[in-house]
Order: structure tokens, then sequence, then C-alpha cells
């Protein structure tokens, strides 16, 4: 129980018998206010100052009627202890090798005095991306977490971090190309070491190479493997990589 919930409460004689019943509370920090709608069951809290009472000390007796009040401190979503996830939608960013990278983010609901408020949270280290907007009700603050989702997705219906990076990939790939002077090379310490389908950019060989890797691991789950796919560049007949700089040609000179 927080501690606004732990004050005592007072129905002032002007709002008693009412069916949205406001009562007050006090301790050392603040006043409460507390609704109940007796309509719909709900509660919310309010909470404010000690009004600013420099000539006596504050008189707090809500049972002759309703207190003075100070300068209201809104509740915030620091304050709440329990979120829900709601919904979840796909962003992407820039990864450390420049490529592009993509995370699951949950957009949660959380309630305190009533107060409803929603966050986004993602295991790739994000900020959290709503702001401080508080709602009325459960359903309020679901609607604004599908809005919100709806909104900042950048993949498609249905679509995951994993499968938008997938077809982002294969979209990158293309078709390969037979004349390509860049392909897919099987680096390996067997004898079947060599090129695979050849593309006309480095940036689809590296995609599809990358396409090759993620399947080589999917089937090999958590191995040390010495074997793998990695794109490289046709030059003088020989398969190098991308930022390998080419051996130069002997030259031979008549004697």
């Amino acid at each position: 129980m927080q501690k606004f919930e732990q004050v005592a409460y007072h129905v002032p004689p002007e709002n008693q018998g009412q069916i949205v019943e406001v009562s007050y509370g006090c301790d050392e920090d603040y006043v409460y206010r507390k609704t109940y709608d007796r309509s719909d069951r709900t509660t919310a809290y309010a909470r404010f100052e000690h009004p600013d009472t420099p000539e006596q000390e504050f008189d707090f007796d809500p049972w002759n009627g309703e207190p003075s009040l100070g300068d209201e401190v809104p509740f915030t979503k620091d304050e709440v202890e329990d979120w829900e996830t709601v919904n979840s939608y796909v962003a992407t960013f820039e990864a450390m090798d420049d490529s592009e990278g993509a995370a699951d983010v949950e957009v949660q609901i959380g309630e305190v005095a009533g107060h409803w408020f929603i966050r986004t949270k993602d295991d790739a280290g994000g900020s959290d991306e709503c702001d401080d907007k508080s709602y009325w009700s459960r359903k309020d603050a679901e609607s604004a977490a599908e809005d919100f989702a709806e909104e900042h997705d950048e993949s498609n219906a249905g679509e995951n971090a994993a499968a938008y990076l997938e077809r982002r990939l294969e979209e990158i790939a293309g078709e390969p190309d037979p004349d390509g002077e860049y392909c897919v090379y099987w680096d390996t310490t067997g004898d079947d070491e060599g090129p695979g389908k050849r593309y006309a950019s480095p940036e689809a060989a590296t995609a599809a190479a990358e396409l090759a890797n993620q399947g080589l691991h999917k089937h090999n789950p958590g191995g040390n493997l010495l074997c793998g796919y990695e794109p490289r560049r046709l030059v003088n007949g020989k398969w190098i990589g991308l930022d390998e700089e080419p051996e130069d040609e002997e030259s031979t000179c008549p004697s």
C-alpha cells in the first residue's frame, strides 16, 4: 500500500451523500483529496502542498468543511510500481558497425493513484519515448498505447524485429547476378572453400552473406563454428575481402 492510501480520509459535510464522494486526508508532507465515483466504482487521488499560512498553523479539519489547499503536486509515472505490456512495435537504429539495427519495443501501461500512464521498454537499452501525460482510465491508456505503437512502428504488419531485419536483408540482396564481381564466399578449413552466388554490388553480397550466416547459425546453435560466409570481390581473377588490398601483379621486363 502506498503512502497516500494509508492516511485517514474524512468526507466534509457538504460532500456527503453524493454519487461522487470527495474526502480528504493529510500527512506531514501533503494534503490528499480522494474522489470515489459510485457509478463506476473508480477511485482517484490528488495531492497538494500544505497551504501557505505564515500567520497560523495549518488547521486540518475536513469533518467541519473542505480544507484549504496549496499548490497541486501531480502524480508522475516514476511512481508507478507495476507496468503491464499491452502493445509493441519495431524501431530501427544505426548499429555500431553502421548497419541497420532493429528492436522490439514494448508499450506498457501503469497506474498510480487512479492516474494511468504509458511508457516504452526494450532490450536494446532505449529510453522511454512516451511523455508524462496521464489518463483517467485504463481504457484511455490502452487506446493511447495502441496509437503510440501504430504511429512509431517501422515494420510491416505482423513483423517483429528479427523478421523486419531479415526482410530488409532480402530486399538489399535482391537477385544474384552470374556475372557480378562480388560473391558470397564460403570460408572454411575444408576443401570445399570457394565462391557461391555472385552479386552486382558489395551491399547485395554483404546482405546475402549475412542471411547465409543466419541460416548457418540457426542450424548450428551454440556452436563455435570454424566456417562461415563472407562477401568478397573479384580482383585479378582472385576473390578477396571487400577491404583487402589486391596483391601487386608481378611485372616482367625483357632482359
